[in-house]
């Protein structure tokens, strides 16, 4: 990543048009592209900010110790993935996982 250190705690949200918190996790990443990155190499704000410059539609922060970017190589839609992970969260799939679900203009 090549971040600019002055800023790197800044998230720069301005063609962001929905951000949501879900306690879940996607099933792998089904097709839909993922990275993974150290926690303790990043800071959160760092793999927001990563996860906008590819577009991704979601960012997971496990318990493990990885931060996963997913669902940037556009295989599936937004709403594919919206529905996907709304019905995770209510079968409380891996409900300790907390998943970020980002739109974008």
């Amino acid at each position: 990543m090549d971040f600019n250190e002055e800023n790197e705690d800044i998230i720069y949200i301005e063609d962001i048009i929905y951000f949501k918190l879900f306690k879940t996790d996607t099933f792998g990443s089904w097709g839909i592209g993922e990275k993974k990155y150290l926690i303790n190499e990043y800071s959160f704000p760092q793999i927001l900010n990563e996860a906008k410059k590819l577009k991704a539609l979601v960012v997971v922060k496990p318990t493990g110790k990885y931060y996963y970017i997913k669902g940037f190589n556009k295989k599936k839609t937004f709403e594919e993935i919206k529905t996907h992970i709304e019905r995770n969260e209510e079968n409380k799939y891996r409900e300790n996982t907390e998943l970020y679900l980002i739109n974008y203009k």
